[in-house]
């Protein structure tokens, strides 16, 4: 029971820091934000969504912390745990949404890739790209809090991740005998204190559990918001949303009867007129401009009472 209410105290002292840390962007730039969180033009199918699939999991318990624990498995479960420790950092996406929330802070475009600039291409096969580890993107994540002043957040990472046991784990290169982790790192044996390994275990969990309430309480958020907004040249953001999820989409409605529509939800991604940049921004095509009308119209039809328009869901 103290070890519960310790893990709700800490899940809750993270998502306080990640609540303003993303009011503090959605002040700024909330299309950034509202693209960060639907993770716009994320390259899965219709078929397959692995971000959606694991936090799913994530929030159904299904996650090897939850394991059962008596003496005889004691040794398991801290296997188990250490295994999703690995997995819950390996995640892409977070890194991702944590990044391009920084870059709304700093009055940065949403980028898809933000770690971009971080990979290499493959020696010898043309077209092909290796992506940065965990550790090259934390420390970005880390370099760009401190540049936005979001020293709380680089103080959590701090927290919660150890390369070289990071290593270890995934290595299966270790060893738990009593008190202690035990390790080798370049021939050499290493070790830890399992007190403290257990510490920086049960922070990850408690983060990445903070991530997915905020997530989650953002994308309620933007169903709280009215549904339509004016953008400048006659163009209009149309917020899709429900009661059950939140935000899953937008519609960018232009002055000529067409859209730019994105959807993101369980099911996977729908994506029209919407283009990359070589930055790795985004634009919509909003067709041909001799088409356009110098009037506010969605789905083709003009608005002409705004303010009753304006709030209508």
């Amino acid at each position: 029971m103290e070890e519960d209410s310790k893990y709700i105290e800490k899940v809750q002292n993270y998502t306080d820091i990640l609540h303003d840390f993303y009011m503090k962007a959605l002040k700024l730039n909330s299309f950034e934000v509202l693209c960060t969180l639907l993770r716009v033009d994320a390259p899965e199918d219709m078929d397959w969504e692995f971000y959606e699939d694991s936090r799913m999991a994530f929030e159904k318990g299904e996650g090897l912390e939850n394991i059962q624990i008596n003496h005889e498995n004691r040794k398991s479960a801290n296997r188990g745990e250490l295994t999703l420790y690995c997995h819950r950092l390996e995640m892409t996406a977070p890194h991702e949404m944590l990044v391009n929330i920084l870059r709304a802070v700093l009055h940065k475009d949403y980028l898809i890739k933000p770690f971009g600039c971080l990979g290499r291409p493959t020696s010898g096969l043309a077209f092909t790209w290796v992506g940065p580890s965990t550790l090259e993107k934390l420390n970005e994540l880390k370099r760009q809090a401190m540049e936005a002043g979001e020293t709380q957040l680089s103080e959590c990472i701090d927290q919660f991740f150890d390369e070289n046991l990071c290593r270890a784990i995934s290595n299966s290169d270790y060893e738990i005998d009593g008190e202690f982790f035990s390790w080798v790192e370049k021939g050499t044996a290493k070790q830890k204190s399992k007190a403290s390994v257990d510490e920086i275990v049960f922070n990850c969990l408690a983060f990445y559990t903070a991530f997915l309430v905020n997530h989650n309480h953002f994308k309620m958020m933007f169903h709280e918001m009215p549904r339509f907004h004016k953008w400048s040249n006659y163009q209009v953001l149309e917020i899709l949303s429900n009661e059950d999820t939140g935000l899953f989409g937008f519609n960018i409605h232009f002055p000529n009867g067409t859209k730019a529509v994105f959807k993101h939800n369980e099911e996977g991604v729908v994506s029209k007129n919407i283009f990359h940049n070589p930055d790795g921004s985004i634009q919509f095509n909003p067709g041909f401009a001799e088409d356009q009308k110098e009037k506010w119209q969605v789905n083709g039809e003009e608005v002409r009472d705004w303010g009753e328009f304006s709030n209508a869901n």
